[in-house]
This record gives structure tokens, sequence and C-alpha cells, in this order.
């Protein structure tokens, strides 16, 4: 490659760069989805498998004025609140039907080890990667599992409670 050909393809490179994010910050403030609030996060047992396992249950307002299905981009960060827990982040998923004044949830079951955990919450109007976001992220959840016991199998169980099988 000479050097004007160098030159063709990073000017065309940063034209993409440019052109791939414009799409999201093309997003006006009236196509953005509503940002999630009143988040609590604690331990439950959801259905369908309620069992002597516990799942950390994040619950929301949905705040949402549009129809159809909103997805959520959720953070998970653990007790320096800068660090992210591996494996408990979502992008563009989660998706749940839209409700005006509808409650949201999600589950992680057997998460992994933390001492704490804290979440935030984002709306996306179309999963994965794709589609507008909450103009922020949510206020931040925090739960600490200090009354609840890791098994030496890596559940997450009353402290006390008899082992799951």
């Amino acid at each position: 490659m000479n050097s004007s050909q160098i030159a063709s393809a990073a000017l065309l490179s940063a034209l993409l760069c440019v052109s791939s994010t414009s799409s999201w910050a093309g997003c006006d403030d009236k196509d953005r989805p509503a940002t999630p609030s009143n988040l609590t996060l604690g331990l439950g047992n959801p259905a369908p498998r309620a069992s002597s396992l516990w799942a950390l249950v994040l619950g929301f307002t949905q705040n949402q004025t549009r129809t159809g299905t909103t997805y959520y981009d959720i953070q998970v960060l653990g007790p320096d609140n800068k660090t992210a827990i591996p494996g408990m982040g979502v992008t563009g998923g989660a998706g749940q039907p839209s409700r005006a004044g509808g409650v949201g949830t999600f589950a992680w079951r057997q998460p992994p080890r933390a001492d704490a955990y804290n979440v935030s919450i984002r709306a996306r109007t179309k999963g994965g990667t794709e589609g507008c976001v909450s103009k922020q992220w949510s206020e931040t959840a925090t739960f600490n599992p200090g009354k609840f016991c890791w098994t030496p199998a890596g559940a997450l169980v009353k402290c006390g409670a008899p082992l799951p099988p």
C-alpha cells in the first residue's frame, strides 16, 4: 500500500466510526425509553423453580409510555461499585412487555459469589445493542448477602438451612 491508499483507508475507517455512533446519537428524547426507577434488589425464590436455592432478584418500575416489548441493559458491580461482576451484566436482554406503571423483574439463579451487588438498569427499544436507550442509568440498588451463606457447591442459602441435594 502506498501513502495515498493508507490515507484513504484511514479516512474511510474514521467515517465508518462516525456513522456507526451517529445512529445511537440520532435518537431524539421522544424516541428514548424512560429510565426505570424504584429498584429493589434482594434474594428470593421466584417461580417456576422454587427450591432451597435462592436467586438474586431485581425489581423495578418500568415507567414506559410506549407499547410492545422493552429490553434492558443491566449493570452489576461489586462492592467497590466500579468493577463488573463477571457473568451478571445484561445488554439488550431481559425483554418484558411494556405497561404504563408496570413492574419488571429479573433474576439471577446461583449468582457468582460477591460481598455486595450494586445494580443499575436502563431501558432499550430493541434487543441486543440496537435501538435507543434511556438517556441515563437508573439509581443504584445494593444488596449485601450478609445473612446468607455460600454452600461448597457455590449456591446461596439461608444460613443454618439444610444444604440442597
